[in-house]
């Protein structure tokens, strides 16, 4: 027996850049050049899992309006529940037994 996940369903599974991007942010703001330098991942992925985790709805972004426009994200309410779930779960991964 096989188990395939809907289209649905797929969308419900965090990548790792995704949740190595939920993992830096928190309250405030940072530059998504500072994501990527924290996350240790290449930009063109960052970038994708920033634009799917927004589209979840578990970051924010701002845009400066003057030059350079940066691009600023942080955590929503919901994305520091999963963030903090991903912690809870990377403590128990790593305890010594």
């Amino acid at each position: 027996m096989s188990f395939v996940l809907s289209e649905h369903a797929k969308r419900k599974v965090l990548t790792e850049v995704q949740e190595r991007v939920l993992l830096v942010l928190s309250d405030e703001f940072l530059t998504v050049t500072q994501v990527i330098d924290l996350t240790k991942t290449n930009s063109s992925a960052v970038l994708k899992a920033i634009n799917e985790l927004k589209e979840m709805g578990l970051i924010e972004e701002e845009r400066e309006k003057e030059f350079p426009r940066r691009r600023f994200v942080k955590l929503t309410e919901k994305g520091k529940i999963v963030a903090q779930y991903l912690k809870e779960i990377d403590k128990i991964l790593n305890e010594q037994s």
